[in-house]
């Protein structure tokens, strides 16, 4: 036989018998994942071996549609196999069920996949429950065609051993899944009612813990039939919890089947909800199209309609902003823009209206009760109950959109009620949803609004609240962190401040031009914390590829850079690019002074900016350049303010405004507290003097009088000598000025103004301290702007008379309403008059309400105690180190630092 090789005769080239099978899979690609390929890999890999014909959709070409093609070729079929990974489209799910009812052998191969759809989760289901077949988890494709072809042979051998041994066969069930479906006699499209609703009605009293207000004891109510899932969505509602809930969206579709010809329109926008809370916008928004395809097709009302198409538009902005695509006009904006009635959800909208209504009776019950009404309780349960009734209605809708509105929705009612009640610390849970709903803008407004009123909450609790950036969406989640770090960066703990530096290094590569202002706030804030070099590997990127558009408070950030511990070649990097974008910088609202911040620390790599052509350095700018750098003079400074303020008044005096960003007054104020020295008095009398001559005789608007004023005030109160030298001509301009005929802008009160003009008076002489007094009369209902003129006036003039008998308790009465006024620039301004008191008869009231300032909610009016022991305006050792003493302990980090 040598050398003969014989054909096996088990392996005929054209067998008569063979087993034909069908390969399903999906038709198009799936996120990248190529279909086509791996159906052809399988379909080759059988035929290798003859006894198998593989039916595959890529090699035909029909006439009928792919529908009946599909069921056709399955009905031909000895075996179906189905792979699939995270989608089942329309006709894999008719496919299925083709061969379930016509009992075809079916292998069923399911990919892993991080975010498997609800059609697969089902599917999945529909095997298990019914028993038909097995199925097969797989970790990825990469011998599909082996194991494949594998199972098929095994299955027919095991098929063949099973059968001899129970001829009777084996009782299979017929499964049906929601794709296939007998037609309906008559539509339906019904709206929630209260029975759909009322599947989640023992899950209502959850809401009530989660947000610590006393509710209805559940604990002897029966269980409805969506209890877990209400208590899941209510968790993710308040608190962002996980949405890892599958088998309870099935349930809900199954529960709703009475209410809908088909859920197939549902179980797709419960697809883009689940797709988005995991980040995915883009896998979202093409499964809430596929919803409104098949809304549209199974002739479903105009309103649900709508609200897909809602959903689709949000979910399209959200996919063009993460790309930063600028896009008008898209086609779905086109089809809503074009609609020809008015967006509407009937029962959403009606919830809203009880909600707005019953907010609105509470807010005038309290408002009108009379001063010894008792109030028992209010209506807060039954408003947070039709809140839950607007958030179950959007769920069995599937409406993303107004799943998220009703956290703003919550949000309003939470904090309308905490101003009504002031009883309750609502506020805090206020903050809480609006971190987890990523509402960054509205988040800042409250904290900045009501920070006096939920300090301490806010502060105890400043670690939780960053933790709940984590459950924020991923389209919002990094905004949100940014906000949370500008306001509250400085309360939070070491190590959770260890993860807000490795955020902000993290997201530097991705800052560009939209949100370079918010990434460089949330630095700014938090420059005394942060470490120096970290900034500066942050920074060195954006400034180099101009990922920025406004170079203020880039420059803020520079002006506090302490280079004591940063690596040489890392601020060699540094000056390499400021060199090459200073001027960009300096054009756009940063000042050219960070030259000086950075030069002085390390002249030898800083200094050359100094000599880069357009960095600033010309005029006052060089001049306070040298100042900075240990040279220069401030009568320079002060003769260029004047100057400007002569400038600005050439424009003004006529009886028009414009507003100028340069604030030259409140210079000329700063130089003469801080920095006079008699050599400036010329520069007063020749120039200063003359200038406020005209502004107060001339027609020139409150306004612009207001600001010469105040300047005025201040050179003449803190300097005895500038006071006797005052001209004639000026103290006669002083003397004619009549408030009430002065002009105003856009109707403003001359409250203000009127103040400051009573206090000039006083010092000039020409009126007395009583009518002061007598202007604050009523103090309480004054607008803020002249509670804050008045507390500057009052400084002023405690510093002119703080020799003389003329500091009474009227005077003190005055400096306490400050101190205790709502505003934090008002007690800020207030704390410098108890200084200045320190040296009077009432010290021991003086340094007890300065301790009191040392524990005020605001930072800004710590931070001014700090400053005046900083700079020796407190000069009494004793007061200055009981101080120091409680701030050292302050919750502010940087506050806490200063101390040292």
């Amino acid at each position: 036989m040598g050398g003969v090789i014989m054909p096996c005769p088990f392996y005929p080239i054209n067998p008569p018998n063979r087993l034909n099978v069908f390969i399903s899979s999906a038709q198009r690609d799936e996120n990248g994942f190529k279909w086509g390929e791996v159906r052809r890999e399988v379909k080759n890999h059988l035929e290798e071996c003859p006894y198998f014909v593989s039916f595959i959709i890529d090699d035909v070409a029909s006439e009928i549609s792919s529908t009946q093609l599909f069921q056709y070729e399955v009905l031909k079929a000895d075996i179906v196999v189905m792979i699939i990974k995270g989608e089942v489209r329309p006709g894999t799910s008719t496919e299925f069920a083709t061969a379930t009812k016509n009992k075809k052998p079916l292998l069923v191969y399911f990919l892993k996949d991080k975010n498997p759809s609800l059609e697969v989760i089902q599917l999945r289901k529909a095997v298990q429950v019914a028993d038909y077949c097995t199925y097969r988890d797989i970790n990825d494709f990469d011998s599909i065609a082996q194991i494949v072809q594998n199972d098929i042979i095994s299955n027919v051998i095991r098929y063949y051993q099973y059968d001899h041994f129970n001829k009777s066969g084996v009782d299979t069930a017929t499964v049906e899944l929601s794709a296939v479906v007998e037609e309906p006699s008559l539509p339906k499209h019904s709206t929630p009612t209260k029975t759909t609703i009322g599947l989640f009605s023992s899950s209502y009293t959850h809401i009530f813990k989660l947000l610590g207000i006393d509710g209805a004891d559940d604990e002897d109510t029966p269980k409805s039939p969506l209890h877990t899932f209400g208590i899941i969505l209510l968790d993710w509602l308040v608190a962002g919890a996980p949405f890892e809930c599958e088998e309870e969206i099935l349930k809900l579709i199954e529960n709703l089947k009475d209410s809908y010809d088909s859920t197939d329109w549902l179980i797709k926008r419960w697809d883009a909800i689940r797709f988005e809370l995991s980040g995915n916008s883009e896998q979202a928004l093409a499964a809430e199209k596929e919803a409104l395809t098949l809304a549209k097709s199974a002739n479903l009302p105009t309103w649900v309609i709508n609200d897909i198409l809602i959903d689709c538009r949000n979910l399209e902005n959200t996919v063009h902003n993460q790309k930063r695509e600028w896009v008008v006009d898209s086609e779905i904006q086109k089809e809503l823009t074009n609609l020809e009635t008015i967006v509407y959800l009937p029962v959403l909208d009606r919830y809203l209206t009880d909600i707005y209504s019953a907010l609105s009776k509470e807010e005038f019950k309290f408002q009108t009760a009379s001063p010894n009404t008792i109030f028992f309780g209010t209506n807060i349960g039954g408003v947070i109950n039709n809140v839950e009734n607007y958030f179950f209605s959007a769920v069995l809708y599937g409406s993303f959109t107004h799943m998220v509105i009703t956290r703003e929705i919550l949000t309003m009612v939470l904090y309308r009620y905490d101003d009504i009640t002031k009883k309750r610390p609502l506020l805090l849970d206020c903050l809480k949803i609006l971190v987890v709903k990523g509402d960054a803008k509205q988040f800042k407004k409250i904290i900045d609004h009501k920070w006096d009123d939920v300090y301490a909450e806010i502060v105890s609790h400043a670690d939780e609240i960053w933790a709940l950036t984590d459950k924020t969406l991923l389209s919002h989640q990094n905004s949100i962190k940014q906000a949370v770090i500008a306001k509250l960066g400085l309360y939070l703990s070491d190590s959770v401040f260890e993860k807000v530096e490795k955020f902000l290094l993290t997201i530097a590569p991705t800052i560009y031009w939209g949100n370079s202002e918010d990434y460089f706030e949330s630095i700014n804030q938090n420059m005394r914390r942060l470490n120096c070099e970290s900034v500066m590997r942050m920074l060195t990127g954006i400034i180099d590829e101009q990922r920025f558009h406004l170079g203020g408070k880039l420059a803020k950030i520079i002006l506090q850079m302490k280079l004591d511990n940063v690596e040489v070649e890392m601020q060699r990097s540094f000056c390499d690019v400021l060199k090459a974008k200073i001027s960009f910088i300096v054009k756009n609202g940063g000042t050219p002074q960070i030259i000086a911040a950075l030069a002085s620390q390390n002249p030898e790599t800083f200094s050359v900016l100094s000599g880069v052509p357009e960095n600033g350095l010309v005029g006052v700018e060089k001049t306070f350049y040298d100042i900075n750098m240990g040279k220069g003079n401030w009568t320079e400074v002060l003769t260029h303010e004047i100057g400007t303020a002569k400038n600005q008044f050439e424009v003004n005096k006529e009886g028009t405004y414009t507003g100028f960003f340069e604030l030259p007054y409140a210079m000329i104020k700063m130089v003469i507290r801080e920095h006079y020295d008699s050599s400036m008095d010329e520069v007063i009398e020749q120039q200063f003097f003359p200038l406020c001559t005209e502004v107060l005789k001339s027609q020139a608007v409150a306004k612009v009088k207001n600001d010469c004023i105040d300047g005025l005030c201040d050179v003449l109160a803190f300097n005895t000598s500038l006071r006797t030298k005052m001209p004639k001509e000026l103290s006669d301009a002083i003397s004619a000025i009549e408030v009430e005929k002065v002009g105003t802008i856009f109707s403003e009160s001359k409250g203000a103004f009127a103040c400051r003009v009573l206090m000039v008076k006083i010092i000039s002489g020409a009126s007395s301290k009583e009518e002061l007094l007598e202007w604050c009369v009523g103090y309480s209902k004054k607008e803020t702007n002249e509670r804050i003129a008045l507390a500057e006036c009052i400084e002023q003039f405690i510093v002119q008379v703080l020799s003389t008998d003329q500091i009474d308790a009227t005077v003190l009465s005055i400096v306490m309403q400050c101190f205790d006024d709502e505003h934090y620039v008002v007690r800020r301004k207030s704390c410098n008059c108890f200084v200045l008191l320190l040296d009077t008869k009432y010290r021991d009231l003086a340094e007890r309400k300065l301790c009191e300032a040392a524990i005020d909610p605001s930072h800004y009016v710590r931070s001014q105690v700090l400053n005046l022991c900083k700079s020796e305006k407190i000069k009494i050792p004793e007061i200055k180190n009981e101080l120091i003493g409680i701030l050292a302990t302050d919750a502010n980090y940087a506050i806490r630092i200063g101390c040292e």
